[in-house]
C-alpha cells in the first residue's frame, strides 16, 4: 500500500511541477514579446511617453517583473484571471472610460466559450475514433 501512496504522491508532485514550470514559462516568454501593452489603454490615439507611462501604470504593469510574476501566480492561485486587456478602454482610470457600461472578466468570457470548446474538442475526438478504429483494425 505504500509504495501505490508514493507513487501517487510522486506523481501529483510532478504533476504541479510541470505546471508550475509551464506557467512560468508562459509568464516570461509573454514579458520577452516586444509590444506595447498601453495601446489597448489609448485605443485610436497617437501616443508619446507620457502617454505609455500612463497606461502602463492603468493596467498595473509598471512594476518590476518579478512583483508581476508574485502577483500572477497568487491571482492565478485564487483564480483571479483579471481583466481582459482589449477592453481596458472601458475601465476607470482610462482616458476613454464611459460610465455605465459593464465588462466582464476573463472568468466569464472563458465560461461563455466554453461550450464551443467542448463542442470542437468532443467532435475532433470523435473524428479521431471513426478514423483510427478502422485503420487500426485493417492495419492488423
Amino acid at each position: 500500500m505504500s509504495r501505490i501512496l508514493f507513487f501517487m504522491l510522486r506523481r501529483a508532485l510532478g504533476g504541479l511541477l510541470t505546471i508550475w514550470a509551464l506557467i512560468t514559462f508562459a509568464f516570461w516568454v509573454f514579458w520577452a514579446i516586444p509590444s506595447q501593452p498601453a495601446t489597448f489603454v489609448y485605443q485610436n490615439q497617437k501616443m508619446n511617453a507620457y502617454h505609455i507611462r500612463m497606461g502602463d501604470h492603468i493596467l498595473g504593469i509598471d512594476k518590476p517583473k518579478t512583483t508581476l510574476y508574485v502577483q500572477y501566480l497568487w491571482h492565478l492561485l485564487h483564480w483571479n484571471l483579471g481583466r481582459d486587456w482589449t477592453t481596458y478602454a472601458l475601465y476607470p482610470g482610462s482616458p476613454a472610460y464611459t460610465k455605465n457600461v459593464h465588462v466582464p472578466g476573463v472568468q466569464v468570457q472563458l465560461a461563455h466559450e466554453l461550450g464551443v470548446t467542448l463542442s470542437i474538442t468532443v467532435g475532433g475526438g470523435l473524428i479521431v475514433l471513426l478514423l483510427a478504429v478502422p485503420l487500426g483494425s485493417i492495419a492488423a
